[in-house]
């Protein structure tokens, strides 16, 4: 999940995606240069609960932060998130019996 100055949103994005059905997913989450307390609220959840993780984008960018995501990911499945969004609490679930099936 990208996130630039997102903190507005990020709390209500992440409980979402914490109360999925599915829980075997994880969370890579790159900051990409925020001047607001983004970073700080992604390191508070990725104590919180390990299948989160939270990295500082190390070039700039929505393509360099998502490329870094990918670069962590360890999953067979890829879903990109903004961090501005709330995923309802069974996408993960859903999604996953659809590609399994194929």
């Amino acid at each position: 999940m990208p996130v630039k100055n997102a903190s507005s949103w990020l709390n209500e994005c992440i409980i979402s995606i914490r109360l999925q059905s599915y829980e075997d997913w994880e969370l890579i989450a790159v900051d990409d240069h925020s001047t607001d307390d983004s970073f700080d609220i992604l390191s508070n959840y990725s104590h919180e609960d390990k299948r989160i993780s939270a990295y500082r984008n190390t070039g700039n960018g929505i393509v360099s932060a998502l490329a870094l995501a990918f670069k962590k990911s360890t999953g067979s499945f890829i879903h990109r998130m903004d961090a501005d969004d709330i995923m309802p609490k069974q996408k993960l679930k859903n999604l996953y019996d659809l590609l399994g099936q194929k």
